[in-house]
C-alpha cells in the first residue's frame, strides 16, 4: 500500500493577514521593550522567544493538518 502526507493549511485571506498582523505587532512591541532595557541579553533572549511563540500562535490560527492518503497496491 502507498501513501503520501503533507502538510495542509485550511485558512483563509483574513486569517493570514491577522496571523501576519499579529507577530508584526508582537515583534515591534518585542523590539521596543528589548531597546528599553538597555540591549540586554537575556532581555533579548526573552523577547525572541516571545516572539517565536507568538509565531508559533499564529502558525495555529491557519489551521494546519496533517493528510495521509493511502492507495491500494491493487484494485
Amino acid at each position: 500500500m502507498k501513501h503520501s502526507g503533507e502538510l495542509v493549511f485550511t485558512n483563509t485571506p483574513w486569517l493570514v493577514t491577522l496571523s501576519v498582523l499579529f507577530v508584526v505587532v508582537v515583534s515591534v512591541l518585542a523590539f521596543v521593550a528589548w531597546r528599553r532595557s538597555g540591549w540586554r541579553a537575556s532581555i533579548g533572549w526573552l523577547e525572541g522567544l516571545r516572539v517565536i511563540v507568538a509565531a508559533a500562535i499564529a502558525l495555529t490560527l491557519n489551521r494546519p493538518e496533517w493528510r495521509e492518503t493511502f492507495l491500494p497496491d491493487t484494485r
